[in-house]
């Protein structure tokens, strides 16, 4: 016999990432009765929401958990130096990540990406 909220399912979602610093808040969440989404996944729930295409698809579909990782990290005014620390990568990964993120959001440039992170991170923490 499990409890309750497992019996309906997942009763919430946390990125490896975020594991870290976000686990005691999601366990206390979902103990709570209440249904946790991991920061960066909620950024992208709400980007749909507000942005979304007509068939219901966000451009941020198309990006991998790491690209998304990554977007979160510029969100919140890292580096790509500071970036490389965080997630254990070169500063050249992080930069590859960040021209795959351009490409995938038809950015034209870094500040555009930059511009974009920041934008997208006020949305997903308002």
């Amino acid at each position: 016999m499990g409890c309750g909220h497992c019996a309906r399912g997942a009763s919430g979602y946390l990125m490896k990432l975020e594991g870290e610093t976000q686990l005691p808040a999601a366990v206390r969440t979902v103990l709570g009765g209440k249904i946790w989404v991991s920061p960066a996944l909620s950024g992208q729930l709400l980007y749909k929401i507000i942005r979304g295409t007509d068939d219901g698809q966000s451009p941020l579909d198309l990006l991998s958990d790491r690209e998304l990782e990554v977007l979160r990290l510029l969100g919140d005014g890292k580096t790509s130096q500071e970036i490389s620390k965080v997630l254990g990568l070169s500063v050249k990964t992080v930069e590859t990540h960040r021209l795959h993120i351009k490409q995938k959001l038809d950015l034209k440039s870094s500040a555009d990406l930059v511009r974009f992170a920041l934008d997208w991170s006020r949305e997903a923490n308002a």
